[in-house]
């Protein structure tokens, strides 16, 4: 009898794995389809773009300032595409779990601004006439150890965000001191960007999903690269009708980047870069 039950038990077990590796299998399938038609949404913008001007380009009768024009929308749109190439490797490398972080010096008003600069002329702020405001933080906050470029990706596409869901207005952001952690912000006059059910990551043994009209691959990579910094990640409606993406950080800050920054001159801290 005791054979029996044992066998009984273990095809029972057998048929709970079973399931258990067919609900997943399904939900595998599910999200690699939404996952596409995230990618196909996302490439389809800037190749139609390039597609229409290059077409554009081959008639005789155009002046040259409309070939000057449409020859910055499809450079525009080309450098748009690369970073959506390297957007999706790193999403892959991100959920694979195989990222290694990297320790390095980093001035975050230097990473500000930056960040202006590369975006205060591009298509997208232009043709809607956004106001970019660059947000400075403390000089005292400013100098920190992080992986920089890690860290530069996830305000990139926070920022890509905001513009995408800003029709008119403005785009702020900038970073400041939040109880024990460093606390990063884009705040917009759009609607608000947010992910399916505001999901855990991958590595957190939940799954990814967005909207491709909202927040799109630029919110999941963003948000899967805080979540690899054992950053937190969140979405805020504002009061004054404007939206708002945030994350902290636990970094540390470089006391000795500070010192040698306060023997600086006056004229040669306004250019400081780390």
């Amino acid at each position: 009898m005791g054979y029996f039950n044992e066998n009984r038990k273990l095809l029972s077990a057998i048929r709970e794995l079973k399931e258990d590796l067919e609900r997943k299998n399904r939900q595998f399938d599910s999200i690699r389809t939404l996952f596409l038609s995230n990618v196909s949404h996302e490439l389809r913008t800037p190749m139609n773009a390039i597609v229409g001007f290059a077409n554009l380009l081959a008639d005789d009768e155009l002046g040259a300032e409309d070939k000057k024009e449409f020859v910055r929308h499809i450079n525009e749109n080309s450098e748009l595409l690369l970073r959506l190439i390297d957007n999706m490797v790193d999403l892959t490398l991100l959920q694979s779990g195989k990222v290694k972080l990297e320790k390095d010096k980093l001035c975050l008003n230097s990473m500000v601004d930056e960040l202006y600069i590369e975006y205060k002329n591009c298509e997208a702020v232009e043709s809607k006439k956004l106001n970019l405001i660059p947000c400075r933080g403390n000089v005292n906050l400013s100098n920190v150890i992080t992986d920089k470029n890690r860290l530069k990706s996830a305000m990139r596409n926070l920022i890509e965000c905001a513009v995408r869901n800003t029709p008119e207005g403005y785009v702020k952001f900038g970073f400041g001191k939040d109880g024990g952690t460093m606390r990063f912000f884009v705040r917009y006059s759009g609607k608000r960007c947010e992910m399916n059910g505001e999901t855990k990551s991958y590595n957190g043994g939940g799954e990814y999903s967005c909207h491709p009209e909202s927040g799109g691959l630029p919110l999941t990579i963003a948000r899967s690269i805080v979540e690899i910094m054992n950053g937190r990640f969140w979405t805020e409606s504002e009061s004054y009708n404007g939206s708002a993406l945030y994350f902290s950080l636990p970094l540390k800050t470089n006391g000795t980047l500070i010192e040698r920054f306060y023997r600086l001159g006056v004229s040669a801290r306004k250019h400081i870069a780390m």
